[in-house]
């Protein structure tokens, strides 16, 4: 029930936020009509039905909690600080990670400066910032796959060349990420508390990270 709740609040979620994307900005034109107010609730409806369609897909290829997954990193990402687009996309088994891994790839929108940070420093804070709080929700495995492999990105940019501390968005921007492979075995004991969450990260495989 608890689940069911979740997912119901995610589509709901979805179907609110869709209202920043139905309505076009004003121009500076003053002869710019704005669209009635059916069409925007119109426009709303249907975003909020082609989410709900598409969170429902996955859910049949990949289990329920892989939508809990989804929804979860996003939230994460975004309260780690994004500047940047962010999205997760859940892509299933891939050959990298072998047939037992679900594969979901996460762009966190978080910036990091190139000058005071390295490779593993990155890798340390998606883990504790985005993937810590997502898989800490987790009540169940209901994942196909049932291990994950979760490819967390974000990108790098000098703000020495800045002249400030903050990234500049008009500046090319390098892309970096950190993957952890964790099996289901750990999966399972993170949800039926024999695990604590703090312990998780060292029965995950960190092949890739840069």
């Amino acid at each position: 029930m608890q689940k069911s709740r979740f997912l119901l609040g995610i589509i709901a979620l979805a179907h609110v936020a869709s209202a920043s994307f139905a309505a076009p900005a004003a121009a500076a034109d003053t002869s710019f009509e704005p669209p009635s107010s059916e069409a925007v609730a119109d426009a709303r409806q249907r975003a909020a039905q082609g989410l709900a369609s598409s969170l429902q897909e996955t859910v049949r290829a990949h289990g329920a909690d892989a939508v809990v997954l989804q929804a979860s990193l996003l939230m994460a990402a975004l309260s780690a600080g994004a500047l940047g687009p962010t999205q997760v996309s859940v892509i299933g088994p891939t050959p990298v990670a072998g047939p037992e891994f679900l594969r979901i790839i996460v762009d966190t929108g978080i910036i990091f400066d190139s000058d005071t940070t390295n490779a593993a420093g990155r890798s340390d804070v998606v883990w504790r910032d985005v993937a810590t709080p997502a898989l800490a929700r987790l009540v169940s495995t209901d994942l196909k796959p049932a291990g994950v492999d979760l490819v967390i990105g974000y990108a790098m940019q000098s703000y020495q060349l800045n002249h400030t501390d903050k990234p500049d968005l008009d500046r090319h921007l390098q892309h970096g990420e950190a993957r952890f492979s964790i099996p289901a075995d750990a999966l399972k004991q993170l949800v039926a508390g024999r695990l604590p969450i703090e312990e998780l990260r060292s029965h995950a495989d960190q092949p890739v990270d840069n």
